[in-house]
């Protein structure tokens, strides 16, 4: 399994993507991803329009009977729904995961984890980021030690002098251990970290 670093400032601010990594684990329960996915977007700063919405599904999530009504508890409620309420919660649920997927970060997803079909979290898309460099659309490191400071789109051939990344432009390092970080130019020769994959 990956270990994952996602870089948002250390601030009482809140971030603009959900963070790398699980949200829900061990469980495909309605009743236990919601409040999972809920509490992580709850960290997150939403659009005016998405917070309106958000708060519109927690409050229509609030009002189907909770477990601890049916003889459960906090930690592992009985809830007995009817059939309509099943429902209504997985819709509630489809609702809310939509609405998060437009907060992962850039070449993330938000779903369950390829090796564990019960970890919902938000992990990187290596895949597509490999495809995003073959079509130049994310810049790569160029490899070996002189080349320290080189970066190449991959339609161009890895030219001897040294080439900055536009600034707003993704660009991504492997590691000769096959550690991958995803950074975004913000211009002067510096760069922000997106995620890493170790």
């Amino acid at each position: 399994m990956h270990t994952f670093t996602s870089f948002a400032r250390h601030t009482s601010r809140k971030s603009r993507t959900l963070p790398m990594g699980s949200i829900s684990h061990g469980t495909l329960r309605t009743e236990d991803l919601f409040p999972a996915l809920r509490a992580a977007i709850g960290r997150v700063r939403l659009s005016r329009a998405d917070r309106a919405k958000f708060r519109a599904l927690c409050k229509e999530w609030d009002q189907l009977p909770s477990g601890e009504r049916w003889g459960g508890t906090a930690e592992d409620p009985v809830i007995d729904w009817t059939d309509d309420q099943h429902e209504t919660a997985s819709e509630l649920y489809m609702d809310l995961l939509q609405l998060a997927e437009s907060y992962t970060p850039a070449y993330a997803y938000l779903g369950m984890h390829d090796g564990d079909g019960s970890d919902l979290g938000v992990w990187a898309a290596v895949d597509s980021v490999q495809e995003a460099v073959l079509d130049g659309e994310i810049w790569q490191e160029c490899d070996g030690q002189d080349d320290q400071g080189c970066y190449r789109q991959e339609y161009r051939q890895c030219a001897d002098q040294r080439v900055a990344v536009p600034r707003g432009a993704l660009w991504v390092s492997v590691s000769d251990h096959g550690n991958v970080t995803l950074y975004r130019s913000v211009g002067g020769g510096r760069s922000r970290e997106i995620w890493g994959v170790v």
